[in-house]
């Protein structure tokens, strides 16, 4: 079995690349659906709680993603994510509202009421 985006190979019962969080397959084809060098950064973060809520937004619609993370125990790790360019607008859509501040006493999720006019 092997991951089509980054071709690791994993052993017989393995469903999912644990990296880019797709199915894997068979055989690899000639040439990768999605080669590395063609995906495209659309969040990147250093806060853990926000890449579990940005991986729970794209899974939840089925965008395909590749997280790479850079430890360093000197600095705060980044954690980055990278989509196919075609799903690249939907996954920036998707995660936009993680990159703005959050009030005080507001939650991620929490949607601004308009203001009374």
């Amino acid at each position: 079995m092997h991951c089509p985006l980054c071709q690791t190979e994993y052993k017989d019962g393995v469903a999912s690349c644990a990296d880019c969080h797709v199915l894997l397959v068979t055989e690899l084809p000639e040439e990768p659906d999605h080669p590395m060098e063609d995906l495209v950064e659309v969040f990147r973060t250093s806060n853990p709680a926000l890449v579990s809520l940005a991986q729970s937004l794209l899974d939840s619609e089925g965008v395909p993603y590749l997280l790479a993370s850079t430890p360093d125990p000197f600095t705060t790790s980044d954690h980055v994510f990278r989509v196919s360019p075609v799903q690249s607008e939907l996954a920036r859509m998707l995660l936009a509202r993680l990159e703005e501040p959050v009030a005080e006493g507001e939650s991620v999720g929490d949607e601004k009421e308009p203001p009374a006019e």
